[in-house]
């Protein structure tokens, strides 16, 4: 099935929402990380706030995963998938990992000193390396056009 003029053009707009969308993602990831772990008390954070910010991240990472299509038809998502968009998301991918290994790093440098709760330090790192990854893959589909 060939694609027709319109799902050229939804398929282009959903590539700019990317560039659009997932910077403010990441830096919501990031301000939340700041707001939930930083302001509150470790002990104070419910239940309901650990699922919150699970049920966040595992949209995010789905949204990455999928180029944010995940509800359009099969041929709109391969035509938005296209080879750029593939490669801004896999050096953004690249970025976050360095990101997590890095940060990790620093985690077990910094622990010694000021001992970091493991619920604290699970959420530092994933947070920071997916609202890195979603900022990097953001500004590259900008930059680049997607």
């Amino acid at each position: 099935m060939t694609a027709t003029e319109s799902d050229i053009e939804r398929a282009d707009a959903i590539v700019r929402a990317h560039g659009r969308m997932a910077p403010f993602l990441g830096l919501i990831v990031l301000i939340i990380q700041q707001g939930i772990f930083f302001s509150w008390d470790d002990g104070a954070v419910a239940w309901w706030q650990i699922i919150i910010w699970l049920c966040f991240v595992g949209f995010l990472f789905a949204l990455l995963m999928t180029s944010g299509a995940l509800f359009v038809p099969r041929r709109i998502r391969k035509l938005a998938n296209d080879e750029v968009t593939r490669a801004n998301r896999d050096i953004a991918i690249k970025i976050g990992f360095f990101v997590a290994l890095f940060f990790g790093v620093m985690l077990v440098i910094v622990s010694p000193f000021d001992p970091i709760e493991g619920q604290r330090a699970g959420h530092m790192l994933i947070s920071t390396s997916l609202g890195i990854t979603l900022l990097v893959f953001g500004l590259r589909e900008t930059l680049t056009g997607g």
